[in-house]
C-alpha cells in the first residue's frame, strides 16, 4: 500500500464501531468525576439561570475592549526574508478581522460561547470555548476521519502539556514507558519525574523497529508490569527528522493491538510533509516542480486515522504552523480518555488561553477559512523544502564522505551521523571535544546524546550524531556553517 492507497482504510461509509474499552489501562485513582465548582457548569450556560454562584472577574475589569488583527495572506510565498515579507498593518495583501468586545447585537453570551473578549478573556470549559473545540473538531474530521464512532477532542496548552496530561491518565510509578532510542528529551525528564522505567527501542530509516518491539514485549519478563503505552513522534521526527511510511505505521499499529498498547502520536510537524531530496542537478532536469507542495491531500495518513480501536491519543499542536507563542493544541482520543483528559486540566492548565483560542478560530474559520488554511500550509511546505534542499545541497559539498544522514521529508531537522575512523570515535570523551572544538570554530550543532531515550544520556555520549536544524537559521549560514564544520572534521581524520 502506497501512502496515498488508503483504500483499506476504514471509511465513515463502513459503519463506523465504538472505540474498545480500556479501563484496565487507566491509572489507578483517576479522579471520580468534576471539581465540585466545575459541576455547576451546566447550570451557568442556562441563558435565563438568576446565578449568584460563580467567581469570575466582571467584564468591567478587562482590560482590553478590542483586537485589530492583521494576518499573512495565506497565498502569498514566504520566500527566504527573516521575517516572511512586509510585516506591517499597511501590506497590500495582508488580511485584517476585529475580535470586538461584545458579539453582534442581539446575541447572548454565556461562557465560552463566542470568541469576542467578553467570552474569550473570560474563564471557559476545559476543552476551550465552543467555538474553537467545534473549529478542531471539524478538522480532525477533515484531515483524519478517525475510524470509530465516539473520538472527541479537548484543547491542550500544546503538545508538552498534552504528553504530561496523556501520561498522567495511564502511568503510574514503576511502569515502563516505550519510546524510539532517539526522541524528545521533554518526553524522556517528564516521564522520569513520574518514576516510570523506560524501554527504548532501536530505530531505522523509517523509525522504530517493529520486530524489535514485537520481541521485546514477547519476551518481556513476568515478574514486571507489562507496558501500556508507547510514545512516537512519527512526522519529521525529533531529532533524526524521519518520517514512518505508511507501511510501518500500520505494522506498529498492529503490534500495539497484538500488544495491548496506548499510541501516544505527538504530532506537531504533521503539516510540514513535503518532497523527496533531488540534487541541484536532478532538479534542474525535473519534468514537474520539485518543489510542489504536499498541501493536505497527499499527506501519509496518521495513526489516528488507521485507529479502529480508540487505541491512539493523537496530540496537535498550531505551535509550527502558526506560532509557539499561542501556546494552543488540541488532543484527540476517545470519549472516554477524553473525559479524564478534562477532568485533569480542570485540576492544572483549566483551559488554553483564550485570546490565543479566539485568535486562531477567527482566522480559520472566519478570514481563511479552508481553502486559506490549505494556502497557508503549502506556503509552509514550499518554505521548508527550499530550505531543507539548500541546506542538503551544502551538505552534499562540504560534508560528503564526512557524515551521512536520511533526508528527512517533513519537519525542520538533520540528523548527522560522522564517520571519522573507528579507532577515533572509540576514544573516550572523542564527541564531546568534537562539540568543544566546533564551539571554538564559531559552529553550534546539538550532541546526539541530548537525544538519548535514557535519563542517563551520557551510556551514550560517544554516540556519533550531531541533531541540525535548517528551520530557524538564515539560508546564508548554512555554508559558512558546514563548511567549519567540515573543516574540524578533516582535523581528526588527518591527525
Amino acid at each position: 500500500m502506497t501512502q496515498t492507497d488508503t483504500a483499506t482504510l476504514a471509511t465513515p461509509a463502513d459503519g463506523l464501531p465504538k472505540a474498545k474499552d480500556f479501563t484496565a489501562l487507566l491509572r489507578p485513582g483517576l479522579p471520580l468525576g468534576q471539581t465540585p465548582l466545575k459541576s455547576l457548569y451546566k447550570y451557568l450556560v442556562q441563558p435565563d439561570i438568576m446565578s449568584l454562584s460563580a467567581g469570575l472577574p466582571p467584564a468591567a475589569t478587562f482590560a482590553f475592549s478590542a483586537l485589530q488583527v492583521t494576518a499573512r495572506n495565506p497565498t502569498t510565498p514566504m520566500g527566504q526574508d527573516p521575517l516572511g515579507g512586509d510585516r506591517s498593518k499597511d501590506a497590500p495583501d495582508a488580511v485584517h478581522f476585529d475580535i470586538p468586545f461584545t458579539p453582534e447585537s442581539g446575541k447572548v453570551v454565556v461562557p465560552g460561547s463566542s470568541t469576542c473578549l467578553l467570552s474569550s478573556l473570560q474563564y471557559c470549559p476545559t476543552e476551550g470555548l465552543q467555538s474553537f473545540h467545534k473549529c478542531v473538531q471539524q478538522h480532525v474530521a477533515k484531515m483524519h476521519s478517525p475510524p470509530y464512532q465516539d473520538w472527541e477532542v479537548t484543547g491542550s496548552v500544546g503538545n508538552t502539556d498534552a504528553l504530561d496530561k496523556a501520561l498522567g491518565l495511564l502511568t503510574e510509578k514503576g511502569d515502563t514507558l516505550l519510546l524510539e532510542e532517539w526522541t524528545y528529551p521533554a518526553a524522556v525528564d517528564n516521564a522520569h519525574s513520574r518514576g516510570l522505567s523506560l524501554e527504548i527501542i532501536p530505530m531505522d530509516k523509517d523509525g522504530m523497529d517493529p520486530d524489535t518491539l514485537d520481541a521485546t514485549l514477547t519476551q518481556w519478563p513476568t515478574e514486571r508490569a507489562r507496558p501500556k503505552v508507547v510514545y512516537l513522534v512519527p512526522t519529521g521526527q525529533n531529532p533524526t527528522g524521519i518520517t514512518m511510511p505508511l507501511e510501518r505505521r500500520l505494522a506498529l499499529y498492529q503490534l500495539a493491538q497484538k500488544h495491548n498498547l496506548i499510541i501516544l502520536e505527538d504530532d506537531p510537524y504533521y503539516f510540514m510533509q513535503y518532497p523527496a531530496y533531488h540534487s541541484p542537478e536532478a532538479r534542474t532536469a525535473a519534468s514537474v516542480d520539485p518543489l510542489a507542495p504536499k498541501g493536505v491531500n497527499n499527506l501519509i495518513p496518521s495513526f489516528l486515522r488507521l485507529d479502529v480501536d480508540g487505541r491512539v491519543i493523537r496530540m496537535d499542536s498550531f505551535s509550527k504552523v502558526l506560532g509557539p507563542g499561542l501556546r494552543l493544541g488540541w488532543i484527540t482520543a476517545n470519549a472516554q480518555f477524553c473525559h479524564y483528559l478534562r477532568l485533569h486540566g480542570e485540576t492544572t492548565t483549566q483551559s488554553p488561553a483564550g485570546l490565543s483560542q479566539a485568535l486562531v478560530t477567527e482566522l480559520l474559520t472566519h478570514e481563511w477559512e479552508d481553502a486559506g488554511w490549505i494556502g497557508h500550509v503549502q506556503r509552509i511546505q514550499e518554505h521548508y523544502t527550499e530550505k531543507r534542499d539548500h541546506f542538503l545541497d551544502m551538505v552534499e559539498k562540504h560534508l560528503k564522505g564526512l557524515v551521512d544522514y536520511v533526508a528527512p521529508e517533513a519537519g525542520m531537522f538533520v540528523w548527522l551521523r560522522v564517520l571519522l575512523p573507528q579507532a577515533v570515535l572509540e576514544t573516550e570523551g572523542i564527541m564531546d571535544k568534537l562539540f568543544q572544538d566546533l564551539v571554538k570554530a564559531k559552529v553550534l550543532l546539538v550532541p546526539g546524546y541530548f537525544f538519548l531515550g535514557q535519563v542517563d544520556r551520557t551510556l551514550k555520549k560517544d554516540a556519533p550524531y550531531f541533531r541540525t536544524s535548517f528551520a530557524a537559521a538564515h539560508p546564508s549560514l548554512y555554508e559558512p556553517c558546514l563548511a567549519k564544520f567540515g573543516e574540524v572534521l578533516r582535523q581528526y581524520i588527518d591527525a
